[in-house]
């Protein structure tokens, strides 16, 4: 993919926000429905149950802050992101977050603060690069902040992994975690707690669901406000349906609970909203539909 087509910018107020895809390609839709009944409301799904989902994050400026939200793959043509496309298998590849950042004029020692919405590793694995054989922080300055729960999910009180279940996830989740922890030995890990302000204006809310402390990301300036709902959603039509969910790895009652709790915050605020899988560039907003909600995608 060209450089061109995985940057999109809009301002938020005073913000700007700039998402960034990292790679896109064929999915299985994966929903505690028949398929007869998700089927008809997910019209672009392919012969084989499958629909092009996309993933990446996001870049916010905020006055003085400089924000990476779930900088989630590593660098082209690195050990890996073979591990990664061994899992997205049929994906293409865009040149990658860091490549991004370049394109926007932004060095990694001027990124103040790096929000993981939740310790999966296609949200995180590019926290830590390579540099002449050694394993450091992509961003050395950075505030890295992360939900408390999803810590502990991985890790034992002492900071050591805890077992991994055998999945097809297993080799690349083991890398993530490594980085994970060698962000978290360098000093640069806060885990937090409740609904917690990263800087005025930015703050990380407590979703649970897809983890156990799964976050989406709130921005507000000058009024305008632009939500990051992360994982809360994988395909737009759990939006309109959101008793519709992945049933392995996920807890349906926070999923749920979670829904119902920012999908009405998201329209109270008239929000410009976005989430980590949905197709590129995404730019959306919720709008309500009969007794529920539905995706009404925006142009810039």
């Amino acid at each position: 993919m060209a450089t061109a087509e995985h940057l999109s910018t809009r301002r938020i107020g005073d913000a700007e926000v700039t998402l960034i895809l990292e790679g896109a390609g064929p999915y299985p839709v994966d929903l505690n429905v028949p398929e007869a009944t998700w089927r008809p409301a997910i019209p672009e799904a392919a012969p084989d149950g499958t629909i092009t989902l996309s993933t990446g994050g996001a870049f916010v400026r905020l006055g003085d802050a400089a924000i990476v939200i779930d900088l989630g793959l590593d660098d082209p043509g690195t050990p890996t992101m073979e591990q990664v496309e061994r899992v997205f298998v049929g994906w293409s590849m865009t040149p990658g977050f860091q490549a991004a950042l370049t394109e926007l004029g932004v060095t990694n020692d001027a990124v103040t603060h790096v929000i993981i919405t939740h310790a999966h590793f296609d949200h995180l694995l590019g926290v830590a690069v390579v540099r002449e054989g050694t394993l450091v922080p992509r961003f050395p300055n950075a505030r890295h902040l992360l939900d408390q729960a999803d810590w502990d999910l991985h890790f034992t009180p002492d900071g050591e992994q805890r077992p991994l279940a055998a999945s097809p996830f297993i080799e690349v989740n083991r890398t993530a975690r490594e980085r994970l922890q060698l962000i978290m030995r360098a000093g640069l890990l806060d885990l937090v707690e409740g609904d917690h302000e990263v800087v005025p204006g930015v703050r990380m809310v407590p979703a649970p669901g897809e983890s156990p402390g799964h976050r989406a990301v709130r921005v507000v300036s000058n009024g305008a406000v632009w939500w990051r709902l992360g994982d809360l959603a994988h395909y737009a039509v759990e939006l309109e349906h959101p008793d519709w969910l992945t049933p392995t790895r996920r807890d349906a009652d926070a999923m749920l609970a979670s829904r119902q709790r920012i999908l009405p915050r998201t329209v109270a605020d008239d929000a410009i909203v976005s989430w980590s899988h949905a197709p590129f560039p995404g730019w959306g907003r919720v709008v309500t539909a009969g007794d529920g909600y539905r995706w009404a995608p925006t142009a810039l």
